[in-house]
């Protein structure tokens, strides 16, 4: 049984899977409450006192990081929370730094910070913060960038579309969604120019693959679920595909269009990548 304790000033709300107990903390230096959703073949709800910090772990057979963040947000008592997956390793000073920068912005209710980024093999040039400001309204920030005001994400009632994410058919694309959802509801998204952490790309990604056919079909199909004014979609397209993804050589740029549109059109038929191949190139099933 899960139970219920008083709000907290920070909790770090951190999403895994097949842990049995509190080691994925200590590896990731979390010093501060904590919540862990663990994402495994058993229910079950642990928790222990750590340096005067409440870490607590729910264990669920639920399949998604769309869905373990939503979970988190169910059972979060942090006035403010950080989001953290499971390849990070926390700055000593993590959890002062984003209280300052909160109440320095207090019009802010979402805040992205700098994570340091090592053993990448993605070639993508992540954004990187250099001064406060709000947030220009195109760029969205990584889960793990990402911290906010509890409260008011709960009062606008903010999810993370579950759609979306590792763990489903149409690739990521849920913290843009979560961000987007917050804008458009009246929130105020910032940046502040401090790393919080270090994340550690060794591992294999669970949903990058390289920058092949799924790929970019599932980046169709996202584009199609934001729907976006065409015209100004297809510039986007003509940008992306011809100069954003000029290195990378796995398709040609037409290869790489055909499989976006191919991909919006997809998600209209709602026949994930993996359907359409299984189909034989075709939305429909075969017979």
């Amino acid at each position: 049984m899960i139970r219920k304790h008083e709000p907290c000033e920070f909790e770090v709300l951190l999403s895994c899977m097949y842990q049995e107990g509190f080691d994925i903390a200590h590896k990731t230096n979390v010093k501060s409450d904590l919540l862990i959703i663990n994402q495994c073949d058993k229910e079950g709800y642990q928790e222990k006192e750590v340096d005067g910090y409440l870490w607590r772990m729910i264990s669920t057979k639920e399949r998604g990081l769309s869905c373990s963040r939503n979970m988190a947000l169910d059972h979060a008592r942090g006035k403010i929370c950080l989001l953290c997956d499971d390849d990070e390793i926390y700055n000593d000073d993590f959890r002062e730094i984003v209280i300052k920068a909160f109440a320095e912005l207090s019009q802010a209710s979402l805040i992205g910070f700098n994570v340091n980024r090592i053993n990448v093999s993605m070639k993508k040039t992540y954004y990187k913060i250099t001064t406060i400001k709000e947030t220009e309204r195109y760029r969205s920030f990584a889960s793990p960038m990402l911290a906010f005001r509890l409260k008011e994400i709960k009062e606008k009632n903010i999810r993370f579309n579950e759609m979306f994410g590792s763990g489903t058919p149409w690739g990521p694309g849920e913290d843009s969604l979560f961000q987007r959802d917050a804008r458009q509801k009246g929130l105020k998204l910032y940046e502040y120019p401090a790393c919080i952490a270090t994340q550690d790309y060794s591992n294999e990604s669970k949903w990058f693959h390289g920058y092949n056919a799924e790929y970019f079909y599932n980046q169709g199909a996202f584009a199609e679920y934001c729907g976006s004014n065409r015209f100004v979609r297809e510039l986007f397209n003509l940008y992306t595909f011809l100069y954003k993804y000029r290195r990378e050589m796995t398709l040609s740029p037409l290869e790489k269009l055909k499989w976006k549109h191919r991909g919006e059109k997809g998600w209209r038929k709602k026949v994930t990548y993996s359907q359409y191949v299984k189909n034989g190139y075709s939305y429909e099933p075969k017979k």
